[in-house]
């Protein structure tokens, strides 16, 4: 009994070992480039690194994909785990655990296998240095601006007809620079933000945001209706910002704030806020 589990053993091992030694990663990395760039054109994806990964998974050392008129998003540590329990089911799934905008990213994956189309997804970010997506918003807003932070969030998807599911944003520690030669502010600081989005198909409904900052507090809730192109998708929010008095001040000294706010509602604190339009040209009100 001994020698055949030992012989067993040996055999197993002797397998792994050869497939691990053996594995075609070369062939792995041009197969999966090959399908993406024929499922999906205008997605263009380079790998690095494709081997076996223990338990039974796959590792990825690099990932860089580019979409067209946007900076490319690169990944490090990529490890994607099926859950075997899954497998035998309609709806197979896998894990996936990455480094991703200096931070970690933590998916659980749901197909169908009827067209290989994803059915959910529920992930997690942790740590997220926002100073990394500051490229993503350069040439696509009014105003020039720089991020720096850190940000954790939450996501959970799932598709029928249409995508539906729920997200939590939580940023800490943030700083917005801001370069604009008409704006007399250089930057904004808030200890936190929090925001909550419901999801269903390319609506995005903002239930909560809630913003703690130095010059600035402010509630708001709202919608964004997304579009192909990022800055073209419309905006819709409403709420009430808190400026701080000292703040108020200083901007006073630099632009005649009776012009744009009500001198009434300065005093009282609380000032109505509302935009509109889209993520490339918002229309903002403050009365």
């Amino acid at each position: 009994m001994n020698k055949r589990f030992l012989y067993s053993l040996w055999t197993l091992a002797s397998l792994f070992f050869f497939l691990w030694l053996l594995f075609p990663g070369e062939f792995a990395e041009a197969l999966i480039e090959a399908h993406t760039d024929r499922k999906v054109g205008n997605v263009s994806v380079n790998l690095e690194g494709v081997g076996p990964a223990l338990p039974l998974g796959l590792s990825v050392k690099g990932l860089s994909l580019s979409l067209p008129d946007m900076p490319p998003v690169s990944a490090r540590d990529i490890r994607l785990t099926p859950s075997w329990l899954t497998l035998v089911t309609s709806r197979p799934g896998a894990g996936m655990k990455a480094s991703l905008f200096g931070g970690r990213v933590e998916a659980d994956v749901r197909v169908r296998y009827k067209g290989f189309a994803w059915n959910s997804i529920s992930g997690e970010v942790e740590d997220v240095d926002l100073s990394t997506l500051s490229p993503f918003f350069s040439g696509r807003l009014p105003v020039d601006l720089t991020l720096s932070g850190q940000g954790q969030g939450r996501l959970e998807l799932t598709r029928d007809n249409e995508v539906t599911g729920t997200g939590e944003i939580r940023l800490a520690g943030v700083t917005v620079g801001i370069k604009d030669p008409i704006i007399p502010v250089e930057k904004l600081t808030f200890a936190s933000v929090t925001a909550e989005v419901e999801v269903k198909g390319r609506k995005l409904t903002i239930t909560r945001v809630h913003v703690d900052g130095t010059e600035v507090d402010a509630e708001l809730r709202g919608t964004l209706t997304l579009s192909d192109r990022i800055e073209s998708s419309r905006i819709n929010v409403n709420g009430t910002v808190n400026p701080d008095p000292d703040f108020v001040k200083t901007l006073s000294d630099r632009v005649p704030l009776a012009m744009l706010v009500d001198p009434k509602l300065l005093k009282r604190g609380r000032i109505p806020l509302r935009i509109t339009g889209t993520l490339g040209e918002p229309r903002v009100s403050l009365k």
